[in-house]
């Protein structure tokens, strides 16, 4: 079964961008640090970190 996820990477990477993704918000917060990515897209529920909160401590940084 194709996810939600999964097609937004065939678009992406079709349309030439270079992606990373992380399968959950801690490792997407350090990916976020990490990287310094000029977009980043969250789900509002992740398990251990949702998205909201990721926004809140990356303004923080």
């Amino acid at each position: 079964m194709i996810t939600n996820l999964k097609i937004l990477e065939i678009i992406l990477k079709t349309n030439n961008y270079k992606i990373s993704m992380a399968q959950n918000g801690r490792k997407g917060l350090k990916m976020a640090q990490d990287l310094l990515p000029d977009l980043i897209l969250l789900d509002i529920s992740m398990g251990d970190l949702d998205g909201i909160e990721i926004c809140k401590i990356l303004k923080q940084l």
